[in-house]
């Protein structure tokens, strides 16, 4: 695989993650599109990753977003969702 082919692999995986973490699929994640920062200490230390969803994103999908507090935009999930688990790697090994 070129770089170019492993980097698109990393970020469909990611969005996947991502997409699961918050009881949508990747295409509701797609349309959502939120921009994605970290909570970081003065020291660069990573606590979490802040979800900026925008103000035109469809209500309907913002409804199901798990986590999002009705009438929020902004919401913080934790560092490990993007990490693969073990059953992952074992999938993948087989």
């Amino acid at each position: 695989m070129s770089n170019r082919q492993l980097e698109e692999r990393y970020e469909e995986e990611q969005n996947q993650r991502l997409a699961e973490h918050l009881g949508l699929t990747v295409d509701d994640l797609d349309a959502l599109a939120p921009e994605i920062d970290t909570n970081e200490s003065n020291d660069g230390l990573t606590y979490c990753y802040i979800l900026n969803f925008h103000e035109d994103a469809p209500k309907e999908l913002l409804a199901k977003v798990a986590g999002l507090t009705p009438g929020s935009l902004t919401m913080q999930v934790e560092l490990g969702i993007f990490e693969a688990d073990e059953s992952d790697e074992d999938d993948e090994e087989h």
